[in-house]
């Protein structure tokens, strides 16, 4: 039986996308999950479509994962759906709301303890890593993803808390902001408030971030089990 799988959920976006090409560097298996139907990444061992937004997808995708073949099976979590100002004009932008809650906590929630099950079921050693963002300490704008990200690091802490006994390992980490597309789609004026706002002035870049990732996917001790480790350049509220 081989040793280790990597499940990734958001293969395909900047991030995710950054951090396959760390991970198969390592001479890491890694199999991918995102929204789309197929994938493009040839770098990856397989790969399944996950839409957040439904319960029925989520489960589907489970199976396709080969959780049998391995020993220990290490999820990571790097997804995130931003929208503008949820309040514009006196205006609630009630739909992206209830979006990003879907999508960026209860879609994220629901697929990272089915899967902690499914291979608990299975006799696995389970590690978690979830990428979550700085907007959980000091907010958003964008309300629901202020919302949901916070709530991620109250999942970290509560699933470290009920299965750590059963040898389940789990670590949040929450990056600042950092170059990305998502970061190039909010206006300067939010951009260059956020980088004064750090300690370092500056974004950070997606190497520092896929650094810090892979190390807690990789290497990092047990013992930091519940951890929420805060990658953002000291930037403060």
């Amino acid at each position: 039986m081989k040793k280790r799988l990597i499940v990734l959920l958001g293969a395909h976006g900047h991030l995710g996308r950054a951090l396959v090409s760390h991970l198969i560097q390592l001479q890491e298996p890694v199999f991918g999950m995102d929204q789309q139907a197929e994938s493009d990444n040839h770098e990856l061992i397989g790969y399944a479509s996950c839409d957040l937004r439904s319960q029925a997808n989520i489960e589907k995708s489970l199976q396709k994962t080969p959780f049998s073949e391995y020993e220990n099976i290490t999820i990571i979590t790097a997804v995130g759906v931003f929208s503008e100002a949820s309040f514009s004009n006196n205006e609630f932008n009630e739909k992206d709301f209830i979006n990003s809650l879907q999508v960026n906590l209860v879609g994220v929630s629901l697929f990272i303890s089915k899967m902690i099950a499914r291979g608990l079921k299975e006799g696995k050693t389970i590690r978690a890593v979830i990428v979550g963002s700085t907007a959980a300490h000091v907010g958003s704008q964008d309300i629901g993803y202020g919302v949901a990200k916070a709530g991620l690091n109250g999942l970290v802490r509560s699933i470290s808390k009920s299965l750590s006994n059963k040898g389940v390992v789990i670590i949040g980490v929450d990056p600042g902001i950092f170059e990305s597309p998502m970061s190039s789609r909010v206006t300067m004026e939010r951009q260059q408030k956020a980088m004064n706002d750090t300690h370092i002035k500056r974004k950070g870049t997606v190497d520092e971030i896929v650094n810090v990732v892979s190390y807690l996917a990789l290497s990092a001790p047990d013992y930091l089990t519940g951890s929420i480790i805060p990658l953002n350049g000291g930037q403060h509220a």
